[in-house]
């Protein structure tokens, strides 16, 4: 369906659509996922697309980038709407954009290959999609940062196996979560500590073993409701 963008940040788009497509989860079960596609006004490109995965460092349905994309909608994750900056930009140079929610409607932060796949379905699906008419021999570039990185790089590693069709020409790739137990470590101790509690969260949510070890065996009874604040919280990027 169209969809209006913020008021904050208006991107140069001829219209926006949000479109829900089937991917597949970590177990390569069938999945639903959404995406924004942008159109751009200014000498549209059909033969140009950018897949651009949005900052969703949070395992809260109020981050995905479909929702803070959106107008009337929260500051929760402002990332999202500062980036609309940079999708501006592409869309100023004519190229199609489309950004997926890659966590899925169960907001699996850092539940990585699963993100890969929801990448590559989601330019597949905004090549098929009526409403742009985008190349199927568009020359396809990937933009990840911070959470970003995390299907940017799944993505890549994937495309030749899962979706060898996709010519995918290279990848701008930044803040790489190259390893999430090291990011972990890294930050244990910082003010920035929250974000492995979010991502142990995002994790809970796609593997079920990990929420039973979390909530029966690694937390402390008395702090489940402290930690459950991570399914309304989201690490900001400044």
């Amino acid at each position: 369906m169209p969809q209006e963008l913020s008021p904050y940040y208006p991107a140069s788009s001829r219209k926006v659509y949000q479109i829900v497509y089937c991917s597949q989860d970590s177990f390569g079960k069938a999945a639903a996922y959404v995406a924004t596609v942008f159109e751009p006004d200014n000498n549209p490109d059909p033969s140009k697309l950018l897949a651009y995965q949005a900052i969703e460092d949070a395992a809260d349905p109020d981050c995905a980038p479909s929702y803070t994309f959106a107008a009337n909608t929260t500051w929760v994750n402002a990332n999202g709407k500062f980036e609309l900056l940079y999708i501006e930009h592409a869309l100023q140079q004519g190229y199609y954009v489309v950004a997926p929610d890659y966590e899925g409607l169960n907001n699996a932060f850092c539940a990585n290959k699963k993100s890969g796949y929801a990448t590559l379905d989601s330019i597949r699906a905004a090549k098929n999609f009526d409403g742009t008419k985008i190349d199927q021999n568009c020359s396809i570039v990937t933009w990840g940062y911070s959470g970003g990185s995390i299907p940017g790089l799944w993505s890549s590693v994937l495309a030749e196996s899962y979706a060898p069709e996709l010519n995918i020409i290279g990848a701008a790739i930044g803040g790489a979560v190259q390893n999430t137990t090291s990011v972990a470590l890294a930050v244990d101790g910082t003010y920035n500590a929250g974000i492995a509690a979010l991502a142990i969260k995002g994790m809970m949510n796609e593997y079920p073993d990990v929420e039973d070890y979390i909530y029966n065996e690694a937390l402390r009874k008395d702090k489940i409701a402290d930690f459950n604040r991570t399914s309304e919280s989201v690490m900001i990027i400044f």
